[in-house]
Parts: C-alpha cells; sequence; structure tokens
C-alpha cells in the first residue's frame, strides 16, 4: 500500500591495503559505490573527539555504578604519567575498587595531562605563580584542588615536587608514592625500571 513497512541501518566496513594512506582511502571508497541506496559516511570514527566523548560516558557510567567502598583518588604527576596506566586498567577490569577523580601537574605540557583526557579523566595544571611563590602557599593552592574534587587519598605519580610539611599534615596517612623512593640509591631509572632494580637488589625499608 504504498505505506512504510521497515526501517533499519547496516554498518559497513571496507578494507584495503595499498603503497600509501591516499590509495588506501580512495580503494576503501570505490567498492561502496557500487550499493544502491542512501549512504551516509562517517569519516570522524576513531578520531580524538568522539574518542574522547565515548570515554568520557564511560567513566561516567562506571561512576554511577561505584561498588560500596570505592575509593576517590587523585594524581599528582610532572612527567609521562605511564606507572598511572596499571591503575587505570585494574580500574577498569574491577580488580580495584577506586576512581581517578583528578589528575594535576603542575607542567601545562605534562603528558600526564594528555593521559588523563584519553581516559576522560577531570585534570587540571596547577603551576608554580613565580620563583618567589613559598611552597606552602603552593601546596595549600593543590590542597585545595584536591579537595573540592572529593579525592580521599593521594597517588603521587612522578611528582616533581618536594611536598611541604603542611601538605603532608593534613594528608597524613593519605598519600602514596609510586616511585619506591630509596634515593640516592637507584637514582636515574625510570618507571618499572626502578621496581625492577629494587626488587633485584632485594632492598628494604
Amino acid at each position: 500500500d504504498a505505506g512504510l513497512v521497515t526501517i533499519g541501518s547496516r554498518a559497513i566496513a571496507s578494507c584495503v591495503t595499498a603503497d600509501s594512506l591516499d590509495e588506501a582511502a580512495a580503494g576503501a571508497v570505490q567498492p561502496l559505490a557500487a550499493i544502491k541506496g542512501k549512504l551516509w559516511n562517517r569519516g570522524d570514527i576513531g578520531t580524538e573527539d568522539p574518542v574522547r566523548k565515548r570515554i568520557g560516558h564511560m567513566v561516567a557510567l562506571r561512576r554511577a555504578a561505584a561498588r560500596p567502598g570505592c575509593v576517590k583518588i587523585a594524581v599528582l604527576g610532572s612527567t609521562r604519567g605511564s606507572a598511572l596506566q596499571p591503575v587505570l586498567e585494574a580500574i577498569a577490569s574491577g580488580d580495584l575498587n577506586a576512581s581517578v577523580e583528578i589528575v594535576i601537574s603542575n607542567k601545562a605540557d605534562a603528558p600526564i595531562l594528555a593521559r588523563a583526557a584519553q581516559h576522560g579523566l577531570r585534570h587540571a595544571c596547577v603551576p608554580l605563580q613565580g620563583k618567589d611563590q613559598k611552597r606552602e602557599a603552593y601546596d595549600r593552592e593543590l590542597s585545595a584542588i584536591v579537595e573540592a574534587s572529593g579525592a580521599q587519598l593521594i597517588l603521587a605519580v612522578g611528582w616533581m615536587r618536594i611536598l611541604s610539611p603542611w601538605f603532608t599534615r593534613r594528608w597524613d596517612r593519605r598519600i602514596l608514592n609510586v616511585h619506591p623512593s630509596l634515593l640516592p640509591e637507584f637514582a636515574g631509572g625510570m618507571d618499572l625500571q626502578v621496581h625492577t632494580a629494587v626488587i633485584e637488589a632485594k632492598a628494604a625499608v
């Protein structure tokens, strides 16, 4: 009767190998020309914006479904934040009942901020306000941001500033440093290299 019977959608992937990316893109489009009907080509699949939105949505769902006893974490980092990755993976798998509420760096170009963005995490840069800013004044500003995030625990991941006595008292027994700070021993290593060296040396505190 010329009425609408049904409607639906199908996803089609065209995979092509070629000597260059442009040739591969042209080759991937060619087979689709034989399909009759309207096609909607999404060229943004896999790009940063939709991936970030998707990850952000997943993080929001995990927070909404947080289990009882979930520990809220604030992360401090000045470098790459590679040691944070296993923590994020453990949270995602459910092995660690925690959530990262915010990632903070003292350096605007620190890769750990990009890592946080890729995982849909809130992040902020708290730069030093000139060389004359007192350590405690900076740490009070830092602490206020951590408190506002609702974090219960601080995880220091390559944090390249000495924390003031005020800050360590304020967060007494609630700061964890993933680097096995045994300096001057084991200096110069990065990430798991340091942990491996400490274990092999059977060092103890």
